[in-house]
């Protein structure tokens, strides 16, 4: 069975949430929650469990908008309905404009008007569960497709596409890399170009039959197509090269136009071939009495030539560009395979189900023949392929069936959807260790009778390997330089630990107009002409020495870690001498012992975009001055250094001080009044330390001596460490002038506020009728309400009553007492305001307050008089009540007074459960509270008819305490 919606419903009537449960749940597709505080709907959001939330518009603490846009903060698309009273089309507009889901207004047939409710919860929910699905299955797909993207990339294969039908063949860029060659010199609009990617680079030699060979499975594509050939390379050689495909079938198993297949470089296998091939005719020419054993090493190498070719058989099964990797490939998150490719399986005779999830080390025996811990062996080498890239390195593994084989490992990371793999690629070397154990073997059969022979085989050995290390090195080098090529799309250069220039992009040459081939292998600072016109150390070289010295060369050197360097450079001679702006950023690599064997520079044109904030700029500077003050930008550091970045030319007009920026601020400081600059400063500190808005008014004094008034403010605004003050200071002499010739005019307004004493006199009269008239419709209403719950009581009273129909009873019952309460509320406070404010003893209103006879009174009398409203001992009650009825265990209450300069605090403590500090300010609302919601705010209307003031600062947890500020002149 389907679960129902959840539904959180908020509004301040509790009755109308109780009848819009009633009417939502009877469908029996959702359940209703309902609450009158709209901060608990932003607490039970967090907890997930809800689906959809309906918000009534006024509500007295936050509004059905604040509470919209406080949950679109939190989710942009989580459904919400605004469900209220007001019909009014701007709240409408606004609440849409702000991401509300739908707005209905409340009125009407309560049937229908709930139908529609319920209609417009259940499409917003459905809407928004559509909306997350289509999402995460977008995000699925890119990462699939990134994944195998990534695959290819990583495992230096180039891949191929053919149609049959038209002649065009698109290409990987890894296919042309492994040629030297770019992707971007050839046609992939969609035309015949396979003659030109293709027939045109084969070998003469290789080139008839490698046509013949194709088109047959193309014709006829049973199986997997296979074959080799050799390659043309940019430079003149050839590569040999192993391509393998396979045409793609349609859902009814007929082959369609499109055949897809790999190109995967074996030139280092044909020439290792090759050359143990020379070295065994060597040995056979000179040595005739190993004539046997040279005929056993050849029928050796013939069974692994047999081997070999089932093996490339047995992989005509691939379907993919991924499967059709000729290593096992495992991709690694944490240590465990994440996913295998089909030759994974079949090296480890493991499905792929069976392979996911274990860690390498399980697919290894105990130890290894050198007796290391497999274990140990895999963690170094997984944690070395994180740390320092690719690595390679050989691997005694194991079978499913318990079979040791040795296989080579390279392993290097990978990045997908900005998350971190690493690629192992896993190719079985068992026949190769074999046949290199017989050789062993047999040599050392002869090692007696040719010990020179043997010595000096040795030594070639020796040198063999040396050599085939270095070029692994430079292969290495140069692989990594090729991946900074493909990955950095800016102008990018490398040189080498002598610093010789080893990579020069195109990028580069467009920028420069230096070709790569006019730059490759020179040292001496030669790649330093193009943007300097002279021989001189660059970014590149403080990279790669670390000499502080060459930092000198550069206006600022921003530095990230402890070896990334960038800068912002002006080059004047370019763009025909107008000059550009260009971002320079560099930084070392390393090998894989963590030594710095080179560096890379990259380097952005800006100049587009520095013009356009110099235009910015001048465009702000003709803005200011239409501005009647001084503009201005005020930069505050971590450092502590503040200063001006930015003053509008009307300073030298207005202030009469000369704009230099870098002392503008100390000199203005200088010509505050003295009377003013201590507080000038203080506000700047205050405004800076907690990043609020500035303002401050004061006396200026000009260089010329003239003396005027100024006003200033401004906004704060964060940049990274630094921070910045936008603002204006206006010069308000005049507004000064008119404040002081009101300040003469004193006596005309002792007059007026005399007229407003008698005009205050007569409102006070018409309070006390309208008053008198509230009296008589309270009475009214009072007297309708009791014969209302009198029915009530009839009503309850009556046989065979229903128990639903009790529970509805009973809650008319209770909202009619509540409308009865908060009339006799009014009675009681209807008098604010209708007498003049009178002196009274603070001990004989301390007096009329009863308390519970379980709760204590501390109070050491006093002799002060407050002048305040009549009604002030109503303030006193309203907190005694509160501290009763809300401060859970109070026993104690007590009252004191002390002087805070001229003025006169009261304070009335409990030891109860105290007050929440983000209520602290709330429980002065009107609305807000348990009971009526009006207590403490009438409490602080009374107080503050003769200027007291009331604020709550005790400590949670540790009761409460209230403080009656009384100023000078109302106490005595």
């Amino acid at each position: 069975m389907k679960e129902p919606f959840q539904v959180l419903y908020v509004d301040d009537e509790e009755f109308l949430l109780d009848l819009a449960r009633l009417f939502l749940e009877r469908s029996g597709d959702m359940v209703v929650s309902v609450t009158t505080s709209p901060h608990e709907v932003l607490d039970h959001m967090e907890s997930g469990r809800y689906d959809a939330i309906i918000s009534d518009y006024e509500m007295p603490v936050m509004n059905g908008i604040e509470l919209l846009k406080a949950v679109r903060e939190r989710d942009t698309t989580f459904p919400f309905i605004l469900f209220t009273g007001r019909g009014r089309e701007e709240v409408a507009i606004e609440a849409l404009n702000n991401g509300a889901n739908f707005y209905l207004q409340k009125g009407g047939d309560p049937k229908a008007q709930f139908a529609e409710l319920a209609h417009k919860v259940r499409q917003a929910i459905l809407l928004n569960q559509t909306g997350k699905e289509l999402h995460r299955s977008h995000q699925e797909l890119s990462r699939a497709s990134n994944r195998y993207k990534a695959f290819i990339a990583a495992s230096n294969t180039g891949a191929w596409e053919y149609h049959s039908d038209t002649g065009y063949t698109w290409c990987s860029a890894e296919y042309f890399s492994m040629l030297g060659r770019d992707i971007n010199a050839y046609d992939h609009a969609g035309a015949m170009n396979v003659k030109e990617v293709w027939e045109d680079l084969l070998h003469p030699d290789d080139r008839q039959k490698a046509k013949e060979t194709f088109l047959a499975y193309v014709n006829r594509p049973v199986g997997m197509y296979e074959q080799y050939f050799r390659m043309l390379h940019i430079d003149g050689h050839y590569v040999w090269i192993w391509s393998r495909g396979r045409t793609i079938l349609d859902d009814d198993g007929t082959p369609t136009p499109i055949t897809v297949g790999t190109h995967i470089d074996i030139t280092r296998q044909k020439e290792q071939e090759e050359l143990l091939q020379k070295s065994h005719d060597e040995i056979q020419a000179a040595y005739d009495v190993i004539a046997k054993t040279g005929e056993e090493l050849r029928a050796s190498l013939d069974r692994l030539t047999i081997q070999e070719q089932a093996l490339r058989e047995s992989e005509e099964k691939f379907r993919t560009l991924f499967e059709s990797a000729a290593d096992g490939i495992l991709i690694l998150e944490d240590g465990k395979i994440l996913d295998c490719n089909h030759q994974a399986e079949v090296l480890f005779r493991l499905s792929k189900n069976a392979l996911i999830g274990r860690s390498p080390a399980d697919l290894t025996p105990p130890f290894q023949q050198d007796g290391v811990l497999s274990h140990d062996l895999c963690a170094e080498k997984i944690r070395a392929g994180k740390e320092k890239g690719p690595i390679r390195f050989e691997c005694m593994h194991l079978t499913s069936d318990g079979r040791e084989f040795f296989a080579e490992v390279t392993l290097q990371q990978i990045s997908i959807q900005g998350r971190a793999y690493l690629q192992a690629f896993i190719r079985d070397i068992s026949d190769r260790k074999r046949a290199e154990m017989e050789l062993i073997r047999k040599n050392e059969e002869l090692a007696t009778a040719y010990e020179e022979i043997l010595s000096a085989e040795a030594e070639a050995r020796e040198s063999q390997d040396e050599l085939i290390r270095k070029d692994l090195v430079l292969q290495d080098t140069k692989n990594r330089l090729d991946d900074i090529i493909a990955f950095l799309p800016d102008a990018t250069f490398a040189i080498d630990r002598e610093g010789m220039v080893i990579a020069w992009n195109r990028a580069m040459e467009e920028m420069t107009g230096v070709m790569a081939e006019d730059m490759m292998g020179k040292g001496n600072y030669e790649y330093s002409l193009p943007f300097y016109n002279e021989r001189r150390p660059m970014l590149i070289d403080l990279a790669l020495t670390g000499d502080e010295t060459i930092a000198d060369r550069y206006p600022t050197i921003s530095r990230k870690g402890s070896f990334l360097y960038s800068s912002e450079i002006f080059l004047p001679h370019f763009y025909q001498g107008r000059g550009g702006y260009f971002w320079f950023t560099s930084c070392p690599f390393f090998d894989h012992d963590g030594n710095i064997t080179g560096a890379i520079e990259c380097i952005r044109d800006i100049t587009d975009r520095k013009r356009v904030e110099e235009a910015l700029e001048k465009h702000l500077v003709a803005l200011t001055r239409t501005i009647p003050g001084v503009v201005y930008q005020f930069y505050a550091q971590p450092n502590g250094k503040m200063g001006l970045g930015y003053v509008s030319k009307r300073a030298e007009d207005i202030l009469g001080v000369h704009i230099d920026f870098d002392t503008f601020f100390d000199r203005f400081t200088a010509c505050v009044d003295e009377r003013d600059r201590e507080a000038f400063l203080r506000s700047i500190e205050d405004a800076v330390r907690e990043e609020k808005p500035w303002e401050f008014e004061g006396r200026f004094i000009k260089p010329s001596g003239e003396v005027i008034w100024f006003q200033g403010s401004s906004i704060p605004v964060r940049e990274g460490d630094s921070l910045t003050f936008s603002g204006i200071i206006l010069d308000v002499t005049r507004r000064k002038q008119i404040e002081l010739e009101l300040l003469k005019r004193n006596e005309e307004r002792e007059e007026t506020l005399k007229q407003f004493a008698t005009l205050s006199e007569s409102l006070r009269e018409a309070n006390k009728k309208l008053a008198l008239l509230s009296s008589i419709t309270r009475h009214d209403i009072l007297n309708r309400v009791s014969v209302l719950m009198g029915y009530l009581d009839l009503a309850a009273d009556l046989p065979a009553i229903s128990d639903e129909l009790m529970i509805y009873l009973k809650k008319c019952s209770s909202v009619t007492s509540d409308i009865a309460r908060q009339i006799e509320f009014t009675r009681i406070y209807q008098d604010i305001g209708t007498h003049d404010p009178l002196w009274q003893r603070l001990n004989e209103m301390v007096g009329n307050v009863s308390i519970p006879q379980d709760i204590s009174l501390v109070y050491v009398p006093t002799t002060v008089e407050i002048y305040a409203d009549a009604m002030m001992v109503k303030v006193l009650e309203n907190l005694f009540e509160n501290a009763y009825r809300h401060g859970g265990t109070v026993t104690t209450i007590s009252i004191s007074t002390r002087k805070d300069g001229d003025r006169l605090v009261i304070l009335v403590e409990d030891d109860g459960a105290g007050i929440a500090d983000d209520e602290k300010e709330r429980i002065f609302e009107r609305g807000y509270g348990k009971n009526t919601g009006l207590g403490l705010f009438l409490a602080r209307e009374i107080l503050a008819i003769t200027g007291i003031s009331i604020s709550e600062t005790g400590v949670p947890g540790k009761g409460a305490r209230f403080e009656i500020t009384v100023p000078e002149g109302r106490w005595r």
